[in-house]
């Protein structure tokens, strides 16, 4: 199998467009390590883009994970305790882009070959977590149906974490989240905004 993947920061909108083929993700400079800064209880986020060249089921956790198409290959990615992953949903937005704006938590995900699959991958920090330079590492594994897997190469997202401490969510002056749009929300859920 040949596998494309990337690291993304959080900022990096994934995108698909109805017209043009191109490669949303810009594989072709794959990046495998990132560095963020950030303070004691607060988080640093990142994308995973993932581009297989045959069908695949990809996994966010070591469950069973079997298909109904078959003995599929499977990529399974791990992260430490202190992360979340989460696929990227896309909807059309206005401009008949699709545009990633839903996050699923779904365990895992069949892609198609050649499709690409973004990951986003949330790492949290605690009160106290010790200031100075840590290491996410992302974990990229390769199965076939009843084999043993086999790490086929690992991404690190480093995160700097300095001497503040965020205050807790319920002390929060008001909440930003940039990620989702209030029409992209109402057109998933079917409503009008």
């Amino acid at each position: 199998m040949n596998l494309r993947y990337s690291l993304r920061p959080e900022t990096y909108r994934p995108a698909k467009n109805f017209y043009l083929r191109g490669n949303p993700y810009m594989l072709d400079d794959a990046v495998r390590e990132l560095e963020f800064d950030c303070a004691k209880s607060d988080t640093v986020s990142a994308i995973l883009a993932v581009c297989p060249d045959e069908d695949v089921m990809l996994c966010l956790s070591d469950g069973a994970a079997f298909t109904p198409s078959g003995q599929i290959p499977r990529i399974r990615l791990e992260a430490p305790k202190n992360a979340e992953m989460s696929f990227v949903l896309y909807h059309v937005s206005d401009d008949r882009v699709l545009y990633g704006d839903a996050l699923d938590t779904a365990p895992r995900c069949e892609i198609k070959a050649n499709e690409t699959v973004a990951v986003y991958i949330e790492i949290k920090t605690s009160p106290d977590t010790p200031v100075g330079r840590h290491t996410a590492p992302i974990g990229i594994y390769l199965s076939k149906m009843f084999e043993d897997e086999s790490l086929f190469d690992t991404v690190n997202i480093h995160y700097n974490v300095h001497r503040f401490t965020m205050p807790e969510k319920k002390d929060f002056k008001f909440h930003l989240d940039i990620w989702q749009h209030n029409c992209a929300i109402a057109r998933a859920h079917g409503v009008d905004p």
